[in-house]
């Protein structure tokens, strides 16, 4: 992929509009945040691209690595190290209803507690009570946790990753503000794992690249969170390990949705010009 071939004709947000690009970009990465679809959107973009031009998963350890060796990076990064490491490159997220990612994350650790999985096995004391205590508590008591490895994970994770800096002292609806303002303005797109298919159909539509229904794949979702799932949890988005990535939400949602609704307009007036 380059810049020249894929990103002749990109396209790019302004607010809630769609407007020509003037900047090209030679990178494009996936900022993932941990249980928001991440698996589905590696093969989406391999369908798109082709697998070896995606990289494998990788983090804020071999971020560095991966970044003059692939076009398209999948990472659980945040903004700052992206900005660090790559200068010409665009980026996107998918963002999850922030109960709900804590419940995945929940029950994918559960999971991993049995020394068949790398998990666990290779996992450091910190890790594997992180591990345990997914499986044993409750959604409140998993949040109002102390271990480092659930407050890394799970503490206002998004508005920390967006806006490239800890909470410290700013206000949970300053720091979803601050966080916000990166992923309207400065996210290629970004989309939720609620309508991921919606979602995802920005990509080709901002880079004008063809599409075919075959090149969807299904979001995956846990079934077993069902059973972690209770009446309480709806009373937690105020929690304070989430209240600052709720704001930031429900604020992407509504920008989403206008968003959606634009490009609803930009495709049925080039349908609609192409058959006339």
């Amino acid at each position: 992929m380059t810049g020249a071939n894929r990103h002749r004709q990109l396209l790019k947000y302004e607010g809630a509009k769609l407007a020509a690009e003037t900047q090209s970009f030679e990178k494009l990465i996936f900022l993932h945040l941990e249980k928001t679809a991440g698996m589905s959107t590696r093969r989406f973009l391999s369908g798109l691209f082709g697998g070896k031009a995606v990289s494998p998963h990788c983090d804020e350890r071999d971020f560095a690595d991966f970044v003059p060796r692939y076009p398209v990076i999948v990472g659980h990064v945040g903004l700052a190290s992206i900005e660090i490491e790559s200068d010409e490159f665009r980026w996107f997220t998918i963002l999850r209803d922030p109960v709900r990612r804590i419940l995945s994350l929940m029950n994918f650790w559960a999971q991993q507690i049995h020394d068949e999985t790398p998990y666990w096995t290779a996992g450091t004391e910190i890790e594997r009570d992180a591990y345990s205590l997914a499986n044993s508590v409750d959604c409140e008591a998993f949040l109002s946790s102390s271990n480092p490895k659930i407050i890394d994970q799970v503490r206002n994770l998004a508005c920390r990753r967006f806006a490239g800096r800890k909470q410290g002292d700013l206000s949970d609806q300053d720091f979803a503000e601050l966080a916000f303002e990166k992923l309207e303005n400065d996210a290629l797109f970004f989309g939720l794992q609620e309508q991921y298919h919606l979602s995802m159909l920005q990509l080709p539509l901002l880079l004008d690249i063809p599409i075919a229904a075959k090149d969807f794949a299904e979001s995956r979702t846990n079934r077993s969170k069902a059973l972690r799932h209770s009446g309480r949890d709806a009373l937690l988005m105020d929690h304070p390990s989430i209240a600052a990535d709720t704001i930031l939400f429900s604020k992407a949602k509504t920008l989403f949705a206008r968003r959606m609704d634009d490009a609803s307009h930009r495709i049925f007036n080039i349908v609609a010009g192409s058959n006339s």
